[in-house]
């Protein structure tokens, strides 16, 4: 027998049901989903060498971030999470102004321990790519402001943000030791940057129909951005050589601290900070000062 829509009787009843069996797995995906997320981080604590011993049981997180040596060629990051199913866990070390200047991912299953390592070598190499990436977007920007005769003022300011970043990045490889040629590289890049930034700076105060004067300027950087790309990019193709490298130094203000943050799948679950700066002293380590149990 055929059904109003064309089905049989028992073709009708096996729609109903696959159509039952479908909704009923809809709310069930969520959970399973929420079930997949369910690493957490049971601590982070940084240390001077890879077997740094955790801090005791209960301690509590200092206000302050760990002090290093100025001239430390590597901290260590040490963390513990449980329940991981596959999941990605990263290490993301951020200095002043929000810079990154090291990054590590990997997969993780069950419970677990990790160290690891965050060198000056590595930082130089993750600083001069940053570098010579933002250099790149910056030059842009400016190419953009001095050929476009709309939204000029746009592209001015996106070409101020830019050369800014640029700054906070060569301040911290200014704080790296060097060998003569890529101290002189990074010196030669402080001096263009300060220059574009002068003259974005001016452009951007000309009078809004002087769009002939804002584009002008707008060259004049572009053509000093271009020296930078060209700096950057040099120093970015040699960081592979610079193996023995300490690590920036940092100052010792709030704001100069290296933040170490611990991620699992892009979520940041636990964070701790440090120093480079001053006298050699005891390394203590430090249990995060956020630990977000998930």
């Amino acid at each position: 027998m055929i059904g109003p829509n064309g089905l049989g009787g028992r073709g009708a009843l096996r729609a109903v049901a696959l159509m039952i069996a479908a909704a009923a797995l809809l709310p069930a995906w969520p959970t399973a989903h929420a079930e997949e997320q369910s690493a957490r981080v049971r601590s982070l604590y940084l240390s001077g060498s890879a077997d740094g011993t955790p801090p005791p049981q209960g301690t509590e997180p200092s206000a302050e971030p760990v002090l290093f040596d100025a001239g430390t060629r590597a901290v260590f990051a040490h963390f513990s999470y449980e329940e991981a199913a596959d999941q990605s866990i990263g290490v993301l070390v951020k200095g002043r102004g929000g810079v990154t200047c090291f990054s590590h991912t990997a997969k993780y299953n069950g419970n677990g321990s990790v160290s690891i390592e965050i060198s000056g070598a590595t930082a130089y190499a993750v600083l001069t790519a940053g570098l010579n990436g933002d250099a790149r977007d910056a030059k842009q920007s400016a190419k953009q402001a001095a050929e476009r005769s709309v939204g000029v003022q746009e592209f001015l300011r996106a070409a101020e943000a830019a050369v800014l970043r640029l700054q906070w990045t060569v301040d911290l490889l200014g704080n790296v030791v060097l060998p003569p040629e890529p101290t002189k590289r990074v010196d030669e890049i402080v001096t263009r940057l300060e220059q574009a930034r002068s003259i974005l700076s001016r452009a951007i105060e000309l009078p809004a129909d002087d769009v002939t004067g804002k584009q002008g300027r707008a060259a004049q950087v572009d053509t000093m951005l271009g020296d930078v790309v060209l700096a950057s990019a040099t120093l970015s193709e040699e960081a592979p050589s610079m193996t023995d490298l300490a690590l920036p130094r940092s100052g010792h203000a709030a704001a100069d601290a290296f933040v170490v943050q611990l991620e699992i799948d892009g979520d940041i679950a636990a964070s701790a900070e440090f120093w480079v700066w001053g006298p050699a002293r005891i390394y203590l380590p430090q249990v995060s000062k956020r630990v977000a149990i998930r």
